[in-house]
């Protein structure tokens, strides 16, 4: 009988192995999906790799197209004003272009219709042709009064067959005259053969005392120099056409060789420290007149002073003047410091605080510092007005904020010609009359509301700009505005002391003969020629003001110094310039035209 293990042992491993065949499908499949399964897992996972990376990819490049359109943006900016920078440089070349040949516009219509100047015309771009000349309903010129000039009488006869009747031959009988006139200038050197008769005595009175005969000769005429032929004539001639008309002395010099006189220019100009010896004193009572003077003018050009250039330093220096009611100063420094500024104003506002009537420059501003209490900086509103006519020129589409703004500074200049009208200068402001309390009141109100106007137009554009990129242009009307809102203390000046101008057109139109002249001559070429230039410019400009015939001055003052000789002095200064003279001399020494103009008023 067989066992249960040996009867179930075949039947098991049958089992087994048919099993076994039905499992090995199962496990393939089983390890295809498993495998199918790791694969498209793994795929899914690089597929999230490669969307990280595009995002990372896509967001770098978003960021860089954002830095790039922040810098398409700056950039338009800047080109933007680089293209404003270049109309307004276009503009400005433009203008620079014409201004030579084109009246300028702070001279042309600075008056208005009641003759002030910076009137509402003033401030307009267009200028209004006229023709040249006198104008229909004006006023016509006096004649001209020559009484000054020497006449020389000519009678010009017909011929003598003309003068008797053709048919008979009976002689006309005169019937009157015909007076005309003709201006005429001869120039021509001549030399002038002084003869003196010498006189002896005859009679032996002398000799019966012991003594040599008498003789009687007349006095030498005196020389201003010993030793040259050149009579007072030639060096009037030299100081006028040099110094004051400021004529090169080599043209000076070929002028005069045509006209047959050989003048050499070293001759002329080795007497310069003689010169300067006379007219010093002259200076000095200038400058003490001005120290009286509740107001001056003051201003400065370049001046240039070869020698300089020749030791190897900068030859360019400075002509200042100091302008007040009846007197000028001129004075060339080397320099544009407050220091130079205090060599000729610095002694001035020491009795009493003087207004000093000037531009905004610094060293106006450090001289009134280091000297307190002595000036009262009066800024010139001709300057503050040019501010915004440079602004039209450089930005014509703002042509009518800056007309508005004109018309309020030439309503200042009308309504002061009307409190000047009332203005008694023997009283002080608080004793003038009711109408000019009334002027004064409408011009202050109008000064108030023009720098209200400037306050608010100041806070609108500030507002404005910081609402605008860093980059962007700054707004051109906002300088001129801050600039006038930060003088406001100097251009107010004038309402409290109505004896002060509005602008310093004065000391402007004192330097235009000598800014002519420097282009005209180049300057100074010695330190002595640049102090008498100022010299002489000082005295010479003073004497026109008062309108003294330089020609004339000069003949009797030179003869005077002719006769103290080259070491001294004329004894009494001050009685050679217009306050100091006599009632007799001003009336011989001026001319009948009066005070000569050296070009429009600007």
């Amino acid at each position: 009988m067989q066992s249960a293990t040996q009867r179930d042992a075949p039947r098991s491993g049958a089992a087994a192995s048919g099993q076994g065949q039905r499992s090995q499908p199962f496990r393939a499949d089983l390890v295809d999906l498993k495998w199918r399964a790791n694969y498209w897992r793994s795929q899914h996972a690089r597929a999230k790799e490669r969307i990280a990376a595009w995002q990372a990819k896509w967001k770098a490049a978003r960021q860089e197209l954002a830095e790039a359109l922040q810098s398409v943006r700056g950039l338009r900016r800047q080109v933007q004003a680089l293209q404003q920078e270049n109309e307004g440089l276009r503009q400005e070349n433009k203008q620079l272009l014409q201004s030579p040949f084109k009246k300028r516009s702070e001279k042309g219509g600075s008056q208005g219709r009641d003759g002030s100047e910076g009137g509402p015309e003033a401030g307009r771009s267009e200028v209004r042709k006229r023709r040249r000349g006198g104008q229909p309903g004006g006023v016509a010129h006096a004649r001209v009064d020559r009484s000054g000039l020497g006449e020389q009488e000519e009678v010009h006869e017909p011929e003598a067959g003309r003068c008797k009747c053709p048919d008979c031959g009976r002689p006309y009988s005169r019937n009157g005259e015909e007076v005309s006139e003709r201006i005429e200038v001869e120039v021509k050197g001549h030399v002038r053969r002084i003869r003196r008769p010498r006189y002896r005595a005859r009679c032996e009175c002398a000799r019966q005392q012991g003594k040599a005969p008498a003789e009687v000769i007349a006095p030498l005429e005196p020389a201003l120099f010993r030793g040259t032929s050149y009579g007072l004539s030639v060096w009037m001639t030299l100081l006028i056409q040099v110094y004051w008309h400021r004529r090169p002395v080599r043209a000076f010099e070929r002028e005069w060789a045509a006209c047959g006189v050989r003048l050499p220019a070293g001759t002329l100009l080795g007497h310069v420290a003689d010169f300067l010896t006379w007219f010093e004193p002259l200076d000095a009572v200038i400058e003490a007149r001005q120290k009286q003077a509740l107001f001056v003018h003051g201003d400065e050009t370049s001046w240039v002073v070869h020698v300089w250039a020749e030791a190897g330093e900068n030859p360019r220096g400075w002509l200042w003047v100091c302008l007040s009611a009846d007197a000028v100063r001129f004075r060339v420094d080397r320099s544009r410091s407050a220091e130079a500024a205090g060599k000729l104003f610095g002694q001035l506002g020491q009795e009493q605080e003087v207004a000093l009537v000037c531009d905004r420059y610094a060293a106006y501003v450090r001289l009134a510092r280091e000297h307190p209490g002595q000036f009262a900086l009066a800024i010139c509103w001709a300057h503050c007005r040019r501010d915004y006519v440079q602004v039209g020129r450089l930005r014509p589409d703002l042509q009518e904020w800056v007309d508005a703004i004109l018309e309020r500074i030439g309503t200042l200049y009308r309504r002061n010609a009307e409190r000047l009208a009332e203005w008694d200068p023997q009283r002080t402001l608080g004793e003038q009359s009711q109408e000019f309390q009334a002027a004064h009141r409408r011009l202050q109100a109008e000064c108030d509301a023009l720098f209200a106007h400037a306050q608010r137009e100041v806070q609108a554009l500030t507002a404005a700009a910081e609402q605008k990129p860093e980059s962007s242009p700054p707004d051109p009307r906002l300088g001129p505005l801050q600039s006038m809102l930060n003088h406001r203390e100097g251009l107010e000046v004038f309402l409290a002391r109505p004896c002060v101008a509005l602008d310093n057109n004065a000391a402007e139109r004192a330097l235009r003969r000598p800014v002519i002249g420097r282009k005209l001559s180049f300057g100074s070429h010695s330190e002595d020629g640049a102090a008498l230039q100022g010299l002489l410019l000082s005295v010479f400009a003073t004497l026109d003001m008062a309108g003294i015939s330089l020609w004339r001055w000069l003949e009797e003052f030179l003869g005077e110094c002719a006769v103290i000789g080259r070491q001294a002095v004329v004894a009494d200064p001050q009685a050679w310039l217009p306050w100091g003279m006599s009632e007799q001399r001003l009336a011989r020494l001026q001319v009948p035209r009066g005070r000569s103009r050296d070009g429009p008023v600007p």
